[in-house]
């Protein structure tokens, strides 16, 4: 084995002379390898004049000198580019976003994320006429959790009918069959309910159902249970894929 297994750092030989260009090599890229931070991970084309040192994670579909290189460490050593193809868990904190990214089979994203969404109410999959006083909500995806929180409150709810249904989550939940409940924290405006107000994400998309629970036994909320100024406030905590 002439190189390390994991960083492909390599070894100085037996007997071989020169010693020194293999373990300034090897330290070099510990510098750029432990610890990393990288300019960005959204560039495609090779800046026209980097530093030594300056490393990017190279976006997908990149061109020149990066073309083919897509996900991998782009470090300028020596007045040229060289290349470090990064192992499944690998982190490196971005300066242009000043976020962390990971690495999962080749293809990088964000470890922490912060954010705001806007939800949509439907019925049916519809919202002829559908009107907001407010609909706003923040998220946190770590990894591939994603905590997410938001209020609805209702000036029409048009005329649209069917099953009710919050749309336009922030991510798609993973698609492994298992849906994540949702929690109501405070609602008003609602009429014919027997329960209280529930709500399940399903599985591979990026929508839930809401439902009132009421002795063990959940139905569907649809357009009849909501009145024009209906208001709703969830939280909600679910994988993506």
């Amino acid at each position: 084995m002439s190189a390390t297994a994991r960083l492909a750092l390599p070894y100085i030989a037996p007997q071989q002379a020169q010693k020194q260009v293999t373990y300034n090599e090897a330290m070099g890229l510990l510098d750029v390898l432990v610890q990393p931070v990288v300019k960005s991970r959204t560039i495609t084309a090779p800046p026209s004049s980097p530093a030594p040192g300056d490393v990017y994670i190279v976006a997908p579909a990149a061109t020149g000198a990066w073309s083919g290189k897509d996900g991998r460490l782009a470090v300028w050593r020596d007045g040229a580019w060289d290349f470090r193809t990064p192992g499944t868990g690998w982190l490196a904190y971005v300066e242009d976003t000043a976020q962390i990214a990971i690495c999962e089979a080749g293809a990088w994203s964000s470890f922490y994320e912060q954010g705001i969404w806007t939800p949509l109410l439907s019925f049916g999959g519809a919202s002829a006429g559908l009107t907001y006083a407010v609909h706003a909500g923040r998220y946190t995806k770590i990894g591939r959790q994603v905590t997410v929180s938001a209020t609805l409150t209702l000036t029409a709810k048009g005329s649209s009918t069917g099953a009710a249904e919050i749309g336009a989550l922030p991510f798609a939940a993973a698609n492994d069959g298992v849906p994540a409940g949702l929690a109501v924290g405070h609602t008003s405006g609602f009429s014919g309910l027997s329960g209280a107000v529930i709500g399940r994400v399903e599985p591979n998309t990026a929508s839930c159902g809401l439902f009132q629970s009421a002795n063990g036994a959940a139905a569907a909320l649809t357009d009849a249970n909501f009145g024009a100024s209906s208001s709703l406030t969830f939280t909600a905590s679910y994988d993506v894929g």
